[in-house]
């Protein structure tokens, strides 16, 4: 009897040591997941606000509409300070168009209530949303070796024939959007993207990027400063 109850109190460690094991296994999953601790996001938040820049890094979802909300939150630290631009780095594939919508709203309230000029740059790659969020700002920059990719959206969905029918007119509305903000903001024309969208992905790099107008030019910058 004495060696069973042993027996079971080292079974009840073990689990306890498997438990620990598998919750350390857990928590650096985890960390390695986020990235950064929440501390250390913060830090980098703050320092971004003082740079005035914001990193677009990754997919568009809700925790990248939640880092550019914070990040628009705090920028009360350049109150009346109307003539420093906000600055966008982009690194991005792309993501839910929905998020994209949500982060061009911030910063359609941002130039409102500051004045200011943002001006984007494209380190590697801006693809589907992360293009078109290129294309939104005032001026276009890229790296020697980064490209844009620019496409129709898509919507996938296993439902009725009503609920497609829905998304259809959903997913159109919002192609007018970005079409309108990719002709508004740039030299490009709506059947230039319709020929581009009938292609599939249109991938673009710097040196065709500027053929089609899409970056600022040495002279704009000088004329803007």
């Amino acid at each position: 009897m004495r060696r069973m109850e042993i027996a079971f109190k080292n079974e009840e460690e073990m689990n306890e040591e498997i438990q620990e094991e598998m919750q350390e296994v857990k928590e650096a999953q985890e960390k390695k997941e986020t990235g950064m601790s929440e501390m250390d996001f913060m830090e980098l938040l703050m320092r971004e606000i003082e740079s005035k820049t914001l990193n677009i890094m990754g997919n568009f979802d809700d925790n990248m509409v939640k880092y550019v909300r914070q990040f628009a939150g705090q920028l009360w630290y350049y109150d009346g300070d109307d003539t420093r631009p906000l600055f966008i780095n982009i690194t991005s594939h792309g993501g839910q168009i929905c998020s994209l919508m949500a982060i061009l709203d911030i910063l359609e309230s941002l130039k409102e209530e500051w004045g200011c000029r943002i001006i984007a740059n494209v380190n590697g790659y801006a693809e589907s949303c992360g293009a078109v969020l290129f294309c939104y700002a005032d001026e276009r920059y890229m790296n020697r070796f980064s490209e844009i990719m620019i496409h129709e959206i898509s919507y996938g969905i296993n439902s009725t024939l009503s609920d497609h029918v829905t998304e259809l007119k959903r997913s159109q509305y919002l192609q007018d959007i970005i079409d309108e903000i990719l002709c508004e903001k740039t030299p490009l024309t709506k059947k230039l993207l319709r020929k581009w969208y009938k292609e599939g992905d249109k991938f673009l790099n710097r040196t065709e990027c500027e053929k089609l107008g899409l970056l600022t030019m040495d002279n704009e910058k000088e004329e803007n400063e």
